[in-house]
């Protein structure tokens, strides 16, 4: 593993912050999420509500990704503004602004694939899961299927750290802040509720409890379930790397090599507002969405091989599924339950990455590159 002190610098395009474009970018998600919030609301036919509560899904989503850039202060030049930014754009997605900075900034950016500090998608080694119980095992094997990723995101993050959050010793000075964001988003839901009781069509407590879940608790799931599917591809590949011994992590680890850009069909990733444009997000978090593009071809250029590049079809990331289930960390490698290395897997007869057969670690610089 190439030293720290001898890569290459990271492009920083903090500068490239524009207010016009931040409040721009937020101003057309919030008014796409409440346009079809309205037409939702209001529609009578039954298929129509439930495109338009598809719709309302992505438009949480988009807003969720405008209010991480106003966290991380890269929305804008102005805290001020990207925390009011920031604390609207989270309300549909139900996240209490100040404990996400805590557990994805301070914490998943802060230690990233440090296992023991970054809780998102951490690996167990094949010792550790030998030693849980039964129960734990299959709780861990369906966190780490096809059916269990859409939940992980729901219940371990946003449920266990923002929602039900219990508060340490060490964030106790900022109990308050923690606890009035919390009643923020609570009073949102609660007026949405009211609102859908209010405008809306139910005749009853049945009918209110049916625009509940087409207009609010859908949406919510499928932002959801797509936020888990992005996490994972985030930071789960062959050629990604975890560690264990906090030590090791502080000399050798590198945001370049400890993340995934992945390139979707078309024009997906410029919808998802560049957040797969993941290498230079993490070098750089005050880099806003709207710079990602720039600044990640930036890094390719500068460190060539050393990122990790994922051009996806449905098949690889099936494939990918299957093989990174543990984390073989004294050999530095992601293995399946069967001990069967992840490179090896990705690269079964049928594959269609081209990638040397020498490729036996997820050390190897050589072997970064998904084509």
């Amino acid at each position: 593993m190439t030293d720290l002190a001898c890569t290459a610098a990271a492009p920083v395009k903090a500068d490239a912050r524009s207010t016009a474009r931040g409040v721009g970018l937020f101003a057309v998600d919030a008014a796409l999420y409440a346009c079809l919030f309205a037409l939702a609301t209001t529609a009578e036919d039954a298929m129509i509500r439930a495109a338009l509560s598809v719709g309302l899904g992505f438009a949480v989503s988009f807003l969720f990704l405008v209010g991480h850039d106003a966290c991380h202060n890269a929305l804008t030049p102005s805290t001020r503004l990207n925390r009011i930014l920031g604390t609207l754009a989270f309300l549909p997605s139900y996240h209490p602004f100040s404990l996400w900075r805590l557990g994805h900034n301070q914490t998943h950016h802060g230690f990233t694939n440090l296992k023991g500090k970054d809780y998102v998608f951490a690996p167990l080694s094949p010792t550790e899961y030998a030693a849980l119980p039964r129960s734990r095992q299959w709780e861990y094997r369906f966190y780490r299927s096809l059916a269990g990723i859409p939940l992980y995101f729901l219940v371990e993050i946003w449920w266990k750290r923002m929602l039900a959050y219990e508060l340490t010793v060490e964030a106790d000075r900022r109990r308050p802040e923690y606890r009035k964001d919390r009643a923020i988003v609570l009073a949102f839901a609660a007026a949405q509720v009211a609102v859908l009781a209010l405008v809306g069509r139910p005749s009853g407590v049945t009918e209110l409890a049916l625009d509940v879940a087409v207009v609010v608790v859908i949406p919510f799931l499928i932002w959801k379930a797509l936020a888990s599917f992005l996490i994972w591809l985030h930071h789960t590949h062959p050629q990604v790397r975890w560690y264990d011994d906090p030590a090791r992590w502080s000399k050798e680890t590198d945001q370049t090599r400890s993340t995934v850009h992945v390139v979707f069909p078309g024009p997906i990733n410029l919808v998802l507002h560049r957040i797969m444009e993941h290498t230079a997000h993490h070098q750089s978090p005050a880099t806003p969405c709207y710079a990602l593009r720039d600044a990640q071809e930036e890094i390719e250029q500068q460190r060539g091989a050393d990122v990790t590049i994922e051009h996806w079809t449905l098949r690889r990331f099936l494939r990918g599924v299957r093989a990174c289930k543990l984390y073989d960390f004294e050999a530095d490698r992601w293995v399946d339950f069967d001990g069967t290395p992840a490179v090896q897997a990705a690269l079964s007869p049928g594959s269609t990455a081209s990638r040397p057969s020498a490729c036996t670690s997820a050390t190897s610089s050589a072997c970064r590159r998904s084509t």
